[in-house]
């Protein structure tokens, strides 16, 4: 679930819009396991300090494909 900080920004257009696109680049498959996709992860996590920053928040450098395991697994 999203830190108090973060709430309002996976509620955002813009993030739902980048988060799509993320989605549709990596053919809705996990860039770890190939399994079919249904979240993007953050490679540099987000912060209090960055969330304003739209390289990491929005970037695709910073955004990959994942299914749920595999995100468990990166934030475990």
């Amino acid at each position: 679930m999203a830190r108090d900080y973060a709430k309002a920004f996976y509620k955002s257009t813009e993030w739902n819009n980048v988060r799509e696109s993320i989605l549709m680049r990596d053919n809705y498959l996990c860039t770890m396991c190939g399994n079919p996709a249904t979240l993007v992860h953050h490679i540099v996590h987000i912060t209090p300090y960055n969330i304003n920053n739209p390289r990491i928040t929005l970037g695709a450098d910073n955004l990959t494909s994942l299914c749920k395991d595999c995100h468990y697994e990166e934030h475990r």
